[in-house]
């Protein structure tokens, strides 16, 4: 096993330190808070991307028509939001279809030699399942040396053995745990093995903290991720941090309420009283998402209303139910004493109407 000597003191300074910032407490599961929000995409992306290869429907007779290299650049080229979108692989050539990781898959489509070694290959890896380290090196000499594409792929193969990798980052990562191993530029089977050996052994070490024991091989990826990439963008000091693209949903949905109440007035990130129309900001931003937080925690996480349980945009399955700052009286202030948080449905279809007079109707409903 890889030794991993500064694992318990990078392991504390994540859980205690980076991750507090993004989330909701500190650290205490992969599948909860920023750590969710984070890294739980990959599994769902890689369900995404074996759906459209459909390897199980294959049949050697496709070999040279370029039918399994067509599926393998639709598993690459997933779009979407943040939690959708294929961030593994650079697909999108951001200086042209030949900066793309995969250009070499556009090429072989109009060079039907190319076509039939790629389809080749690709059955002999998903249909076949041969040995993958001959097969590692198979793929260098179809798409050429280059860590993300070939790690991707394999990443696809099996999720309990690879890993994707972005060399620089990981590198960073290993140097902070005191893995003696370098990736940058080293693209070989051999190199590759050995990095995922050492997140096995980094998935060991996990697996022996409270509530981690079931931590994952794509567990341990997500940690050394996440240790260096939250030390590059942790949040704003000195101020209120900004809504930072990985946070927690329930973070993010705080401080979007927060901000939603402040764009009804001019200057609405300053730090005084400010007034806008008829309607005032009591708070500073940073004191909105205080009261909020609390306001949270003194409803249960259920709309003040009507009792549901809310849910956070960026994590939720029914967008009428997601989170939503309401003035208790329409006609008020954002001040604290007339706040609460309420479903979205329930705030649109409450509208101006009187708090009191709106919960007469809810009661009526429910009797």
């Amino acid at each position: 096993m890889i030794a991993v000597p500064n694992f318990e003191r990078e392991f504390t300074r994540f859980r205690d330190d980076l991750y507090p910032r993004f989330g909701d407490g500190i650290f205490v599961s992969f599948n909860d808070g920023a750590a969710r929000y984070w890294e739980a995409y990959k599994p769902k992306l890689r369900n995404v991307a074996l759906g459209r290869l459909g390897s199980e429907s294959w049949v050697e007779s496709e070999i040279g028509s370029g039918a399994l290299l067509e599926r393998l650049i639709s598993a690459i080229e997933i779009d979407g939001n943040d939690q959708e979108r294929n961030n593994l692989v650079p697909w999108k050539g951001r200086y042209g279809p030949g900066s793309s990781a995969h250009a070499a898959l556009l090429t072989a489509r109009s060079q039907p030699a190319l076509r039939r070694r790629w389809d080749q290959w690709l059955f002999d890896a998903f249909a076949s399942r041969l040995e993958a380290g001959p097969l590692f090196e198979r793929f260098r000499e179809l798409a050429g040396d280059g860590y993300p594409l070939a790690a991707y792929v394999f990443f696809l193969l099996d999720i309990n053995r690879f890993a994707p990798i972005a060399p620089q980052t990981f590198d960073r990562a290993f140097e902070q745990l005191g893995i003696d191993l370098s990736t940058s530029g080293r693209c070989s089977w051999g190199n590759y093995a050995a990095y995922n050996e050492a997140l096995e052994a980094v998935r060991e070490r996990l697996s022996l903290k409270p509530g981690l024991a079931s931590s994952r091989h794509i567990d341990a990826h997500s940690f050394c991720w996440m240790l260096v990439r939250m030390e590059d963008e942790q949040p704003g000091t000195g101020q209120a941090p900004g809504i930072v693209r990985h946070a927690s949903a329930r973070l993010r949905a705080i401080y979007t309420m927060a901000d939603n109440a402040a764009s009804a007035a001019r200057g609405s990130n300053t730090e005084t009283r400010y007034v806008t129309k008829n309607k005032e900001i009591h708070h500073t931003r940073a004191e909105l998402v205080t009261i909020i937080e609390a306001l949270l925690e003194e409803q249960k996480g259920l709309c003040a209303l009507s009792g549901l349980p809310m849910q956070w945009r960026g994590d939720h399955d029914d967008t009428e139910l997601c989170a939503s700052l309401d003035r208790i009286d329409s006609g008020g202030h954002y001040a604290k004493d007339n706040l609460q948080v309420v479903c979205w449905f329930v705030n649109r279809w409450k509208g101006t109407m009187a708090d009191g007079e709106f919960r007469r109707l809810l009661a009526m409903l429910r009797q």
